[in-house]
């Protein structure tokens, strides 16, 4: 069965949203790309991908933790 007009807004939404994300850590890990809405959308996804392979920022730690 398929989702209704509600689910799929609201799947839409989430997608939106996670979209925005990718975008902003795009954004922060590239701060000198000049015309970022202009290239490939392409270039975006195979960086992603990239990021699932190998971050290129060390994960962060909880230096106040016990």
């Amino acid at each position: 069965m398929g989702m209704t007009v509600e689910e799929h807004k609201e799947r839409h939404r989430i997608l939106h949203q996670q979209l925005d994300e990718l975008f902003a850590d795009y954004i922060s890990h590239h701060p000198d790309e000049i015309n970022f809405l202009q290239m490939p959308l392409k270039k975006l996804l195979d960086w992603s991908y990239q990021q699932t392979l190998e971050p290129t920022e060390k994960e962060k730690t909880n230096e106040n933790s016990n």
